[in-house]
């Protein structure tokens, strides 16, 4: 019997698995790991056990987008922005690995360099038919360009009411 947590297709060669969060003791494949990140965003790993994922198979761009983003909700900005840095450069056309990257760029106070990822992002969006990634970071840059006051050419903001 298969475990509500398991996706079809996903192998271990542990079938006692009661839950995802456990991972098997890093007994899934690492195509099975990024399906089942795919499968249930809601699945929040621990740190650690990404990080042991991560030292297992060093060249998974899933794994270091997972190991981000839970850097990223634990408010660990700079570690987050290494990771997903990393995982786009594993892959640069992983387009679920810009969005992130974006916002921990933020989080670390680098709203230009979250900009310019934003944009990186949905060039790889429209190239990739991504769709929801690429809707969030549209949003997203659009939301920070109205934020930031336009600068005149003396280098400060002007204010002009139209």
């Amino acid at each position: 019997m298969k475990s509500v947590f398991q996706p079809a297709g996903v192998r271990t060669s542990q079938r006692d698995c009661t839950r995802v969060g456990a991972i098997c003791h890093l007994a899934i494949t690492a195509r099975a790991r990024a399906t089942l990140l795919r499968y249930d965003a809601n699945v929040a790993l621990p740190i650690d056990k990404l990080k042991q994922l991560v030292a297992h198979d060093p060249n998974d761009p899933a794994l270091y987008l997972a190991l981000g983003q839970a850097y990223l909700e634990a408010g660990q900005f700079i570690e987050a922005v290494t990771s997903l840095e990393r995982a786009v450069t594993l892959n640069p056309k992983y387009t679920a690995a810009y969005w992130p990257l974006g916002k921990a760029l933020e989080g670390a106070g680098r709203v230009d360099d979250a900009m310019v990822v934003y944009q990186q992002g949905l060039a790889v969006g429209e190239q990739t038919h991504d769709a929801i990634p690429t809707q969030k970071m549209r949003a997203r840059l659009h939301r920070l360009r109205k934020q930031r006051p336009p600068v005149s050419e003396s280098g400060s903001s002007s204010h002009q009411n139209q």
